[in-house]
């Protein structure tokens, strides 16, 4: 299917049948193991079957113990896509997403979207268009206003279509983007001229990618597959015109996987970390035999030039927010020193949150820098040149993303790109500073091992905490922190975007954020809470998070004391807080009861594990906060 996974195991029924036999939830985790091989189509139809069967035996409480999420699809279509939901199973087990696929009735969307909802409602709402009726539905050809207007047109039936999935089904809508089945009009000038269906199809596009900028809806870059592997290797006009499937049979996994990932980004299951090899990984040869002259790198090869490449391609994931660490067998000082040394060497160690460049086991290395970097492993991807050192990470670490590196580095970024791991659906400001608040973090921690009293260090810190309510510049972050933060996280509730705004707009909900900023630089925007009136002249603590970079640093205090006194200010005379466990969030187990609030089972009772706690105002104990508060009304 793709460059990025590795071959299926030789005994892949035998595996299947084993895991079978197994408790739900190993069950899953072994399922999970093989969906990251390239399968056969044959052999992604049996996976998915299992993994349907499995998803349906393991409870609700069960799944968020297991770090597994349930989604709830419906496909609302113009065209036929039954052969890719296995695949798409697959894909989304390959990301611990457990999609649960409902089809709505075939061509009928706004009939669909009318219906009274039954059941579970769906997290998306995925819109299959009939791109080809449409685009010709006109002729525009030299027609630049009627052109605009078709394209008005069209962006206005995606609004009512998102508008009702939205607030009639309460579900983020995704579109797939528009690719002309007929091609370009005018040949090499069909841009230039651009009133023929193609470069509608392009205009189309770009105000599709608008609109998702706004947030109101995801786009599935069917366009963006086209162009990568040829409109002809995703559409086979003769099962279009037979059978009204838009996409062949051929590129099924590759766009059910891209579409998995969409999903997967949307509930902040993308990777955070990519942790590289060296030597054949990021230079060509051997660093320790080779020397620095002798490694292959830059100009004078092609071997060099596609190392050089692939750092410039890793550099550009850095800048916009992905952390860079090195996992190498080698000495340090001569790593360090070829890095700093090289002429041609892109990547500098500045580059990377963490270096380890040793003699010890791979996957301690990893572990080690997970605890560096206060991050699960589960949000790493590993790339390394050797199939040893692959094999091993997969055995001994199998949440750790370890794509297929390719043996010609000069498909290293195909291979890494093509994997999806880090697709976003949001940019945000604290995205672009993530690397340098890591290294802010380093010299933190230097500052911390060099003082014994906590309380010293947090006043040396200089610490501003700046608490305010949900700023409109602030909403893609917030809601990127809301789906992504998983630690230090009371609730794990996750949010879209449109549904944090109207948390804010909401008077009678109380919503904070924190910023953090100290001598060693800014760690942006880390915290959220998010309470809502209950009877009784309370508020209930929906959702309380936070960034576990800025643990132990009064941050918690702090935005307790400016939640107690926004419940003053509102009238309220207590607090309700509710704690529900993942395989995650243990570290917040005693939050409350750390907090001040009592044990409270008065309230709706809760599932298995999960605790709800009261604080009567009355009782606030208000904290010494070693830092400067900065309250924004």
């Amino acid at each position: 299917m793709d460059l990025w996974l590795p071959p299926p195991p030789a005994e892949f029924r035998e595996r299947l049948q084993t895991f079978a036999a197994a408790n739900p939830a190993a069950r899953l985790d072994g399922l999970a193991a093989l969906a990251s091989h390239n399968l056969s189509p044959a052999q992604t139809r049996l996976l998915a079957k299992a993994a349907v069967e499995a998803m349906e035996q393991v409870p609700a409480d069960g799944l968020a113990s297991s770090g597994y999420v349930k989604v709830p699809i419906r496909i609302m279509a113009e065209w036929t896509a039954d052969h890719l939901l296995a695949p798409l199973v697959v894909a989304g087990l390959r990301r611990r997403l457990l999609l649960d696929i409902a089809t709505g009735d075939y061509g009928s969307l706004h009939q669909s979207l009318l219906a009274p909802p039954e059941g579970q409602l769906p997290r998306f709402i995925l819109f299959l268009l009939d791109v080809d009726r449409r685009l010709e539905s006109v002729n525009t050809i030299g027609d630049a206003g009627a052109s605009a207007q078709w394209v008005e047109n069209e962006m206005a039936e995606i609004d009512k279509l998102a508008l009702r999935a939205t607030e009639h089904w309460q579900a983020t809508p995704v579109f797939h983007n528009y690719i002309s089945l007929g091609g370009n009009m005018f040949g090499n000038h069909d841009t230039a001229i651009g009133t023929g269906p193609a470069a509608r199809a392009r205009s189309m596009n770009a105000a599709l990618s608008g609109a998702a900028a706004g947030g109101g809806l995801l786009t599935w870059d069917l366009a963006g597959l086209a162009a990568d592997i040829g409109r002809r290797g995703l559409i086979d006009a003769r099962l279009w015109h037979h059978a009204k499937m838009l996409i062949s049979p051929d590129a099924a996994a590759l766009a059910a996987d891209q579409l998995a990932a969409l999903l997967g980004a949307a509930l902040g299951r993308s990777r955070k970390v990519l942790v590289l090899d060296l030597d054949n990984t990021i230079w060509g040869g051997v660093i320790g035999d080779d020397g620095i002259e002798g490694i292959r790198l830059g100009q004078g090869s092609a071997e060099g030039e596609a190392f050089s490449a692939f750092q410039r391609y890793v550099k550009s994931l850095r800048s916009r927010g992905v952390v860079i660490a090195v996992a190498s067998k080698n000495t340090h000082e001569i790593c360090t020193a070829a890095i700093r040394q090289h002429p041609e060497m892109i990547l500098k160690m500045d580059d990377f949150a963490c270096f380890r460049a040793n003699w010890d086991n791979k996957a301690d290395n990893l572990i080690d820098i997970a605890k560096h970097l206060n991050l699960g492993l589960d949000s790493f991807v590993f790339f390394d040149d050797s199939p040893a050192e692959r094999q091993l990470i997969r055995q001994e670490l199998p949440m750790v993303a370890v794509p297929e590196a390719p043996a010609d580095p000069s498909f290293y970024i195909d291979c890494l790109a093509g994997s999806h791991f880090f697709d976003a659906v949001s940019l945000s400001a604290e995205d672009l500073q993530r690397n340098e608040q890591y290294l802010g973090n380093e010299k933190r921690r230097a500052l911390s091992n060099e003082t014994r009293d906590l309380s010293g260090f947090l006043r040396s810190l200089d610490m501003t905490i700046t608490i305010r309510g949900f700023n409109g510049l602030d909403l893609v972050r917030i809601t990127q922190l809301i789906n992504k933060t998983n630690q230090f996280n009371l609730t794990t509730r996750r949010y879209t975007e449109a549904d944090v705004r109207a948390f804010g707009d909401d008077p009678a909900t109380v919503v904070l954020s924190a910023r953090v900023r100290d001598k060693f630089g800014d760690n942006g925007l880390i915290s959220v809470v998010i309470a809502k009136p209950v009877a009784g002249e309370g508020l209930s603590i929906d959702t309380w998070l936070m960034s576990c970079r800025v643990l132990a640093r009064d941050v918690e205090k702090a935005l307790m004391k400016a939640l107690v006194d926004a419940a003053r200010r509102r009238g309220a005379g207590f607090l309700l807080g509710y704690y529900a466990p993942t395989a995650k969030n243990k570290m917040v187990e005693s939050f409350y009861k750390d907090q001040g609030f009592a044990p409270y089972r008065e309230a709706e009772a809760p599932p298995a594990g999960a605790t709800w706690w009261r604080l009567d105002l009355t009782d606030y104990a208000e904290p010494t906060i070693a830092a400067n508060m900065e309250i924004v009304e």
